[in-house]
């Protein structure tokens, strides 16, 4: 009965909130983001757009530049910044160009876990994130899932020893950089377009990247993926604040649900699809280094330090972001002990 009351309940909230939708004045949005097809972001932008107008009874209309039509990550959020676009979405690489302090929650090591870096970015740095997006004139719509950075190269990279002097690529950002430095390698700083060329000169011998990036980009040019995770890369889906605030409540709530309504089942394609592609690399004879512990202390050891290094270079409000993140930590190891406690009664 209670059950049966609650769906009934959440069947009328939906209801009236697409009525209330189709009452309100007509809205476009023009979108865009960096995906490829096949992969669970560029399906979860559709999804998006089929929820969206589906929701509004087409009275909002959503034209989607998914696959980098824009430009790269600096282009895209210039124009989203500018309202040439409406929404977007981007990697945290990316807005620590215009919040530095965002290289704080990239630093190596923080998250032992997809489970608990998700806790904390949901619970604990969506607050401080959002107002410092507002600041800049961008809404935060959500969180995405993009997975742990590792290393690949041509040669077995199991330690930090074995990184030091080699040429490799990180993005611009500020915790890549200083992760690079510290392993005792050579930091390269190189957009995606100038990656591959750069590998088959020599001009580097490999660099830092998710499982999708590296088997889409740059596996052909790297006998080895040494699975480090060191950092949980996450993108974020943002609108630009001045055109999403004065869109109708009707408008702003039915965005919002299109896009988180399927969030779990996304988080968890974009794992799936990490590991079949770890998998696909290992039948081409591509060598996966999967660290023991006492391998994976040893990248602890060679970076420790980062994060305070990086909160004090950084200033403003990245300190705070730092505390959030160990609170939020705290946070998720007492309920993972609470969890494990009522499991054992």
């Amino acid at each position: 009965m209670i059950c049966a009351a609650a769906l009934a309940l959440c069947a009328a909230a939906s209801v009236a909130a697409a009525a209330a939708a189709e009452a309100a004045e007509p809205l476009e949005a023009r979108v865009s983001a960096t995906t490829s097809p096949g992969t669970p972001w560029h399906a979860r932008w559709l999804d998006f757009k089929r929820r969206a107008e589906t929701g509004s009874a087409g009275a909002l209309r959503i034209t989607l530049f998914i696959e980098g039509q824009i430009g790269n990550e600096d282009a895209q959020l210039a124009a989203l910044r500018r309202g040439r676009i409406q929404m977007a979405g981007n990697s945290l690489q990316g807005l620590s160009v215009i919040i530095p302090e965002l290289n704080v929650a990239m630093a190596p090591f923080l998250f032992d876990s997809i489970e608990e870096a998700n806790f904390v970015y949901d619970r604990y740095l969506r607050g401080p994130v959002g107002e410092m997006l507002a600041a800049k004139g961008l809404a935060l719509i959500d969180f995405v899932d993009v997975g742990w950075t590792n290393l690949y190269a041509d040669r077995s990279l199991r330690t930090p020893a074995a990184a030091a002097g080699l040429r490799l690529r990180g993005a611009g950002n500020l915790a890549a950089q200083d992760f690079l430095r510290r392993i005792g390698a050579d930091p390269i700083v190189l957009g995606s377009g100038d990656l591959v060329p750069a590998l088959q000169t020599g001009l580097i011998q490999g660099g830092l990247s998710g499982v999708v990036f590296h088997y889409f980009v740059t596996r052909r040019y790297a006998s080895d993926f040494a699975l480090t995770r060191h950092s949980f890369d996450t993108g974020a889906v943002l609108a630009n604040r001045a055109w999403f605030e004065s869109a109708a409540p009707e408008w702003q709530a039915l965005l919002r649900r299109a896009w988180t309504q399927r969030g779990e089942d996304a988080r968890r394609e974009v794992h799936e699809l990490s590991g079949r592609l770890l998998e696909a690399m290992r039948a081409e004879g591509i060598r996966i280094h999967e660290l023991s512990p006492g391998e994976r202390a040893r990248w602890r050891e060679a970076t420790r330090g980062s994060l305070p290094a990086l909160a004090a270079q950084v200033g403003g409000r990245a300190q705070e972001i730092a505390d959030a993140i160990a609170r939020g930590k705290r946070a998720f190891a007492a309920q993972a002990s609470a969890r494990a406690a009522e499991r054992a009664r």
